[in-house]
C-alpha cells in the first residue's frame, strides 16, 4: 500500500500521481487525471506513477530503456554528448533508475509540451 505521505510529497511538488500496480493504473484510466488534479485519499495500488503535461507543470519525461543494451555503454554515451553540449543540464533533471534497470529523466518546460514521440530504437540484436 502507497504511504500517504509520500503521495502528499509529490502532490505538494504539482506532480499529480496515479497509483499503479505492474505498471497498470490501478484505478481505471490515467486520462481523466490529466486534466483532474488528485488527493492523498484517492490513490490506491503498490506504486505510483507520474503523469506527465501540463496538469503536473509542464512535465516531460524521457524514457531511456537499456534492456537492448548488449554493449552496457549507451547511458553513458549518451550522457558524455549531452555533457558535450551543455554541461550543466544533466544536473538541472531528476534522474530515476527504473525497476528494468533503464532511467527517467524529468523536466519541466517553460512552453507548451508535446506528446509522446520516439526519439530512437532499434531491434534487439
Amino acid at each position: 500500500m502507497i504511504k500517504e505521505k509520500i503521495v502528499k510529497s509529490y502532490l505538494d511538488a504539482n506532480l499529480n500521481v496515479i497509483g499503479v500496480t505492474n505498471k497498470i493504473p490501478s484505478e481505471g484510466s490515467w486520462k481523466k487525471w490529466q486534466t483532474k488534479m488528485r488527493t492523498t485519499q484517492d490513490i490506491q495500488g503498490e506504486g505510483l506513477g507520474i503523469i506527465t503535461g501540463a496538469i503536473s507543470g509542464n512535465l516531460e519525461v524521457l524514457d531511456i530503456d537499456l534492456k537492448y543494451d548488449n554493449t552496457a555503454t549507451l547511458y553513458s554515451r549518451l550522457k558524455q554528448k549531452i555533457q558535450k553540449v551543455d554541461s550543466n543540464l544533466i544536473k538541472k533533471l531528476v534522474i530515476i533508475r527504473t525497476p528494468s534497470r533503464g532511467y527517467h529523466w524529468l523536466y519541466r518546460c517553460a512552453d507548451g509540451i508535446e506528446g509522446n514521440q520516439k526519439l530512437a530504437m532499434r531491434s534487439a540484436t
